[in-house]
């Protein structure tokens, strides 16, 4: 597609739309494919610098904990923990319904490297979650993608944030 075989020209063209929040939405799509694809390649400098022009903060803090994973599977725990600690400051900023799959997301990105604040946002995704209306709870879903696993062990476990059912 044009997004991924020439940004340039597609930023060029997206510049041309009149509607400014569709543009936005497309510029986003634009820069979570390239990073996407600097993932895949390994480049995380070059993949934090798409993430920093990510506008929508559900967008951004899916792709902070992409990058903060990329980085811990690299044994880069400190650099894991910056891109981590930036999606976070963005959850509030997200759409309430969305915010309890946000925190249970970051809680399993640092369930082994920092236990502490695993906890900390799994406390805070259960008070985000009992604050919603219970008509508004359901489905809750998060678009956070993490995979953990042990070095030298050669397993691994994805985790997609969190998806919730009406019991009703």
């Amino acid at each position: 597609s044009l997004l991924t075989k020439n940004p340039k020209r597609a930023l060029d063209l997206i510049g041309k739309i009149d509607d400014k929040a569709r543009a936005a939405t497309l510029t986003d799509i634009l820069y979570r494919r390239r990073l996407d694809k600097e993932l895949k390649g390994g480049d995380l400098d070059v993949a934090a610098g798409f993430v920093e022009r990510i506008s929508s903060p559900m967008v951004k803090t899916s792709g902070w904990a992409n990058l903060a994973s990329a980085y811990f599977k690299k044994g880069q725990i400190a650099d894991g923990g910056k891109a981590a600690e930036a999606g976070i400051k963005l959850i509030e900023k997200i759409e309430a319904n969305d915010r309890p799959g946000a925190y249970f997301g970051m809680a399993v990105l640092l369930s082994t490297t920092d236990p502490g604040e695993s906890s900390v946002m799994l406390e805070k995704g259960i008070k985000n979650l009992n604050k919603l209306d219970p008509l508004d709870t359901w489905p809750v879903r998060a678009t956070l993608e993490i995979e953990l696993s042990c070095p030298n062990s050669g397993k691994s476990f994805s985790s997609w944030g969190a998806d919730f059912s009406n019991s009703d």
